[in-house]
């Protein structure tokens, strides 16, 4: 799966920048909180989905990619690991 990942402090600000990639489809999105980002990964995860492909927008202005490794990243490998 290829989606657009807007991990962002506060949900209001995951929704500016999603409403800047309106164009694709909302299935192509996951965006909000860390937390929240987490928890649509696990429903894709859930649905069967088991490869992923995520563009971070504004990896060089904001604070997402850092979001993105030290908070959603390491849940998933907490959640998903196994032996």
């Amino acid at each position: 799966m290829t989606a657009l990942l807007v991990a962002d402090r506060g949900a209001a600000g995951a929704a500016a920048t999603r409403e800047r990639f309106a164009g694709i489809p909302a299935e192509g999105h996951v965006a909000g909180t860390p937390e929240q980002c987490v928890a649509r990964i696990r429903d894709y995860v859930e649905a069967g989905v088991r490869h992923f492909l995520f563009t971070i927008p504004d990896v060089t202005s904001s604070a997402a990619l850092e979001l993105v490794g030290r908070r959603v990243l390491p849940a998933l490998r907490a959640e998903f690991a196994t032996t």
